[in-house]
């Protein structure tokens, strides 16, 4: 049985990916900024109860870890994100050296390294990772992820923000030009990437892109959204000069989407219904 530690497991990718893998008979661990250990069930969600991570019978081959930690709200200060996003995680890859867990997946960002504190710490980690796992005879790899959505999902979040402002019947200000272009990934489809990646992990040499075949305008995604809720909303884009940043390009990392079978199953209206049926239940 393969063994799964996940941090960040109180956040919205750590929740779905605990109960995706404890689904499917996989042991699953959740581990806190203490690096204090808990066993997670379907059922049953996160235990209240420690675990000496000594007690646990590591099969060095079957062990993996997902970092999903991380700092991302506009209101956190500067050195909380490069203390969690690259210091924590930084500690997250020793924490599995110490403790003869092989594999590493890091949960990394496609936003450009200079439009946040967010994205530049998380960045600042990722480009690091190759060298850091070698020194400490690991494997891992980034898997860069636009945003993806599903039930769960708060404001300031595009979708539930603007879901939000159609049921309060204000308008919607938006930080970002109508034209910038996004995959459009839901939850769903994003679990079952992971699961065929840690299946196959020794198949892939190189970091991988979560991506979608089409790309939606931030226009084309927000009007779908007014479809659905019949509303007539303002909406009110506040970056009209913006330069669009094109990791695939600027990065040079394959999408995981060329290199598997992996095909997103869940279509953009599907999947904004999905997210509004889970919103306002």
């Amino acid at each position: 049985m393969k063994q799964i530690f996940i941090s960040g497991i109180n956040g919205f990718l750590g929740k779905h990916l605990a109960n995706f893998f404890s689904g499917i008979r996989y042991e699953v661990y959740g581990l806190s900024r203490e690096f204090k250990v808990f066993l997670y069930s379907q059922d049953f969600g996160i235990s209240k109860n420690e675990i000496n991570i000594n007690d646990i019978k590591i099969d060095r081959e079957k062990a993996f870890f997902l970092n999903s930690s991380s700092v991302e709200s506009p209101d956190s200060k500067i050195l909380d994100f490069y203390s969690v996003n690259f210091l924590h995680s930084l500690k997250l890859l020793n924490f599995c050296s110490d403790n003869k867990i092989k594999y590493f997946i890091n949960l990394a960002t496609t936003l450009d390294p200079e439009s946040s504190p967010y994205a530049n710490s998380k960045n600042l980690f990722s480009s690091q990772l190759d060298y850091f796992s070698n020194r400490l005879e690991l494997k891992a790899l980034n898997l860069f992820l636009e945003p993806v959505f599903g039930p769960g999902m708060r404001p300031p979040r595009l979708i539930p923000y603007v879901f939000e402002q159609c049921a309060r019947n204000e308008t919607a200000i938006l930080n970002s030009s109508k034209d910038l272009q996004r995959h459009f990934i839901y939850i769903d489809d994003f679990l079952e990437a992971v699961g065929e990646i840690i299946n196959s992990y020794n198949s892939f040499r190189t970091d991988l892109y979560i991506s979608s075949k089409a790309k939606f305008s931030i226009k084309e995604i927000v009007d779908e959204i007014l479809k659905l809720t019949n509303s007539k909303i303002e909406i009110n884009y506040q970056n009209v000069n913006f330069v669009e940043y094109n990791f695939q390009t600027s990065d040079k990392v394959q999408s995981f989407f060329n290199l598997s079978s992996w095909r997103p199953k869940i279509s953009l209206r599907e999947g904004l219904n999905k997210i509004l049926e889970n919103y306002f239940h």
